[in-house]
């Protein structure tokens, strides 16, 4: 600290302007396609959903939603997908937040002939999240793994630092008491409104 102070203490500037908020370009419920040509044998397909910014009372449910679909090889993309229909050697769920807004995504690298059976089945497959909660022993599978991710984190410097650092520049610190405290209350009614809010 002394060091830093001595080197750096003087690099004192205006204060950061304010942030301005994300002021969405389409309607809000309004689906866009996208497609980019690519000279791969693979298509790449992403579905995207938007979803609120960090700082909203669902994250936990989102993040835990996301390992319902997308946490491991026995996660539920992987398994009907990958293991039961064999469309996709990779598949992914992601979730992606800033201040105001954030995406939900599912990534899928496939063969051409394969995209349509791909789509109807992820399709199904979050209707199904919308409609049925997740069973309670799934997601007691889910919460133990997030919470050994958590404990086995604090061994890891650049997690810690990101954890703490990032938390204090965005002013949204997530102490590791408070991660156990949230996943803890998450209920697979919560998964499913979760869903419910998102997938639409």
């Amino acid at each position: 600290l002394q060091s830093v102070e001595h080197y750096f203490g003087g690099w004192q500037s205006a204060p950061a302007p304010a942030s301005t908020l994300f002021t969405a370009p389409f309607a809000e419920n309004a689906p866009e396609s996208v497609w980019v040509r690519d000279s791969g044998s693979q298509v790449s397909l992403q579905l995207a959903f938007r979803i609120p910014g960090r700082t909203d009372a669902n994250n936990m449910a989102l993040r835990l939603l996301r390992r319902v679909l997308s946490g491991g090889g026995s996660a539920r993309l992987m398994q009907r997908l990958r293991e039961e229909l064999g469309l996709t050697y990779a598949v992914d769920a992601q979730m992606a937040t800033v201040a105001e807004t954030g995406s939900f995504s599912i990534d899928l690298a496939l063969m051409p002939d394969n995209v349509e059976q791909a789509v109807e089945e992820v399709l199904a497959m979050l209707v199904d999240l919308c409609r049925n909660p997740v069973p309670q022993e799934e997601l007691d599978g889910i919460r133990r793994g997030f919470l050994y991710e958590l404990e086995f984190s604090c061994d890891f410097t650049e997690e810690m630092a990101a954890r703490y650092g990032w938390g204090e520049m965005v002013g949204q610190v997530r102490t590791l008491e408070q991660e156990r405290r949230d996943v803890a209350a998450i209920t697979p009614e919560m998964l499913r409104e979760a869903a419910c809010r998102t997938f639409r």
